[in-house]
């Protein structure tokens, strides 16, 4: 769970990118990945994933694929 001002933010699992600057965050219940700001908790996007939820998370370990960052 990640806490902001005014919400509490909650995932199944969440991963930095490689910059440091940016975490995806999933939920097994929502058909979408969070793609936040790190350290504002922003949502910069929210592309869908899964319909049937999403309950795991990677990244490209050279860093050539990845969603907006």
């Amino acid at each position: 769970m990640f806490l902001t001002d005014s919400l509490q933010v909650f995932g199944s699992a969440a991963i930095f990118n490689h910059a440091g600057d940016g975490i995806l965050l999933t939920h097994n219940s929502e058909h979408a990945i969070r793609v936040m700001d790190f350290p504002t908790l922003t949502v910069s996007e929210s592309p869908a994933a899964h319909v049937g939820g999403t309950v795991a998370l990677a990244l490209d370990p050279r860093g050539r694929y990845g969603i907006g960052f």
